[in-house]
């Protein structure tokens, strides 16, 4: 028996299929614009890049994009701006010839940005402190502008910020320790600015760091020995609750620290990091001897130079045959590293130092008695008689007056004396 077969008329589906497609439509619709990706931008990020653009001085006009009331703005019509769900997420003008300054307050109204890249341009002022509202940051690239300034510490509360290049600037103070509180933290460069003071001990303590260049400025001081793992990071990392980090544990590959006025010693704690590639100190103050740990890591250096510092001492033998002359000129005391610069030859053990000859002499003199002394004398005085006799023969040839001399010399009493005293004193 066949049952009857139950459906909806074609019509009614069709017409809940179509009151479905118009309240989402519609709702969507609120929020989004039919253009491009059609959302339409915030209010806040929309002020936040007026804000941005009224800073900035645009003499190319490529910022004249930036016009309308911002229903563009996510479309992909506003030069450099991408959004997500109507907040812009990154600024990308790079090479734009830009000057003016960065806009404090506008930066701080973007508060989902993820990517801030401006580098190339001549933008001038101050690093906007503003930065802290920023919590997703990942990106910051201001790298060859004209930024002066301090660092803004509160960089600290972008706690996702993967990469901060702010080379080739006028920056100037310390560096705030705080710019490390990202356990993300894979690329920091400062190099090439006028910061000054010591370098912070959290910076070159990070867990996450894989490229850190802080050269080309006035840093002064010692290097912190707070390198990977050392007990120095330890404290560091658990002081900052930064205990995991997004590459793993000290994976440093670059570090150059050159051309600043650095003093003390080469850290011990850069043996450890086992993973470092290129490692430049050069020209700087620093004093006392290479580790000789360093040796282990020259599988895994391809780039190494400790020039023109005060370094001294030998350099570890497979670091001089790796890098050669190069790397290690300029440091009058080191050697080692060229057959010009031979390491003196180990000293042997010091043989017994001879007797002196004073002391030799006290051991071996002998004291004399008055009797040999007497004898000495009286022997000394014939053997000056004897010597006048033989005279008295070269002067006289003939016999006769050789005859008559032995005579008168014989006849002497002093003489006579002479001998019989000497017979008496050898007897």
């Amino acid at each position: 028996m066949l049952l009857p077969r139950r459906s909806h008329p074609a019509p009614t589906r069709l017409l809940s299929l179509f009151l479905l497609l118009v309240v989402a439509s519609a709702q969507q619709g609120h929020h989004h614009h039919p253009a491009g990706d059609g959302v339409v931008i915030s209010q806040a990020d929309y002020q936040g890049l007026q804000a941005i653009r009224h800073d900035l001085a645009d003499p190319y006009g490529f910022l004249r994009t930036w016009n309308d009331t911002g229903l563009t703005a996510c479309s992909g019509a506003w030069l450099g701006i991408k959004c997500v769900l109507g907040n812009v997420v990154a600024i990308t003008l790079p090479w734009r010839g830009l000057a003016g300054s960065l806009s404090q307050r506008g930066l701080a109204q973007l508060t989902r940005l993820r990517r801030l890249s401006l580098h190339d341009n001549a933008i001038a002022g101050p690093i906007p402190a503003s930065l802290g509202f920023l919590p997703e940051l990942r990106g910051l690239y201001l790298f060859n502008n004209r930024f002066s300034g301090a660092i803004p510490a509160s960089i600290g509360a972008c706690v996702a910020l993967q990469a901060f290049d702010a080379s080739g600037n006028r920056l100037s103070g310390p560096i705030p320790p705080a710019v490390a509180n990202s356990t993300k933290l894979i690329r920091l460069n400062l190099s090439r600015n006028a910061l000054s003071d010591q370098i912070p001990a959290e910076v070159v303590a990070s867990a996450s760091l894989l490229y850190l260049d802080l050269s080309y400025n006035n840093l002064s001081g010692p290097i912190p020995d707070a390198f990977a793992g050392s007990p120095s990071s330890s404290k560091l990392l658990n002081h900052n609750s930064n205990k995991e980090a997004i590459t793993g544990s000290y994976q440093l590959v670059f570090l150059s620290l050159a051309h600043n006025s650095l003093d003390g010693p080469i850290p011990e704690s850069l043996t450890r990091l086992t993973k470092l590639q290129q490692l430049d100190l050069s020209a700087n103050n620093l004093d006392g001897t290479i580790p000789g740990g360093l040796d282990n890591l020259t599988a895994t250096l391809q780039s190494f130079n400790v020039s023109y510092n005060n370094l001294s001492g030998a350099v570890p033998p497979a670091l001089a045959r790796k890098f050669g002359e190069p790397s290690f000129t300029g440091n009058i005391q080191l050697c080692g590293y060229s057959a010009s610069t031979p390491c003196p030859a180990s000293p042997s053990p010091a043989p017994s130092a001879p007797a002196s000859p004073t002391e030799e002499e006290s051991h071996g003199r002998r004291k004399f008695s008055t009797k040999e002394l007497i004898l000495i004398i009286a022997g000394i005085v014939i053997g000056v008689l004897v010597l006048l006799l033989l005279c008295c023969l070269l002067l006289y040839s003939d016999v006769e007056k050789i005859d008559t001399a032995v005579i008168l010399l014989a006849g002497s009493d002093k003489t006579n004396y002479l001998v019989q005293f000497w017979i008496e004193l050898s007897a």
